[in-house]
């Protein structure tokens, strides 16, 4: 969201020269093919282009209305992980490059804090410290188990309900999408900040998602997508798990602050217990 951020300054590239490759850095290089790759095995619903649409949303946030259909399609066309070139550059050392339409921009909401957190582990491991934990905005990468402990304890309340997950788990990644704190109430309907690419509008019905993966990135980016899916194509969630030997626990339908209103939980994949 900054402006001079390599991000910002990369679609600012983008639009004063359309359809020319753009050189970034390798971090960036990285953290956009680890969204494209969840991008195509979730068939969109995580997309990294979203942020057009994120912008509407925050402006919803703030004046409480809803933009209008015209507005919402327009946003869309600026949408779509496949418009997407990448090139991770060569032996001899040249940039890697992106090559998008213009209008495309970025938001790395729904993966960029795990990436950030599977970063600063591999710090502290090449620092002879294996047995750590990286904790990023309720997503973490996790390390070797402390000494003595089968793994490390984690306790994720997910705010649908009593619902409350506690892990023991080493080298892997945990995350969690959610609604609890991150909403807009418009004429009596809930619009999560989570997004559904296909509609332009956020989720209405409230959940839970948390996904253990081999890395936190990829948790992240899972949890994200799989908000989507859970409301729209539920069934192929267990494949989208398998892909990455994951798992889940989806936890849906309960109303925040209502105590006659009573969660569903699903568990898929190999989930740790």
């Amino acid at each position: 969201w900054r402006a001079n951020s390599e991000v910002r300054q990369v679609e600012r590239a983008l639009s004063v020269r359309p359809g020319e490759p753009v050189a970034i850095s390798a971090t960036l290089g990285e953290a956009i093919d680890r969204s494209l790759v969840v991008a195509e095995a979730s068939d969109g619903a995580f997309d990294p282009t979203v942020a057009p649409l994120v912008e509407l949303w925050r402006a919803t946030q703030r004046s409480g209305v809803l933009p209008v259909d015209s507005v919402v399609e327009a946003a869309r066309t600026k949408v779509g992980w496949a418009r997407i070139t990448r090139s991770s550059g060569s032996a001899d050392a040249l940039d890697p490059t992106l090559t998008a339409p213009t209008g495309t921009r970025f938001d790395f909401g729904g993966i960029g804090k795990g990436f950030g957190a599977d970063e600063a582990l591999e710090i502290l491991r090449a620092r002879g410290m294996p047995a750590a934990l990286v904790e990023l905005g309720g997503d973490f990468a996790v390390g070797a188990a402390p000494p003595g402990k089968a793994g490390w304890t984690l306790a994720i309340a997910t705010g649908l309900g009593d619902e409350r997950i506690v892990l023991t788990i080493a080298e892997c990644g945990v995350a969690t999408s959610g609604d609890l704190e991150r909403f807009v109430e418009v004429d009596g309907v809930r619009y999560s900040h989570l997004l559904d690419p296909e509609t332009g509008l956020g989720l209405t019905t409230p959940i839970a998602v948390t996904v253990v993966a081999p890395d936190a990135a990829l948790a992240d980016g899972l949890a994200s997508a799989i908000s989507v899916m859970a409301a729209t194509k539920a069934a192929d969630v267990g494949a989208l798990l398998d892909r990455f030997a994951a798992a889940a626990r989806v936890v849906a339908g309960a109303t925040p602050g209502d105590a006659n209103s009573a969660p569903r939980i699903a568990t898929i994949g190999p989930w740790p217990e």
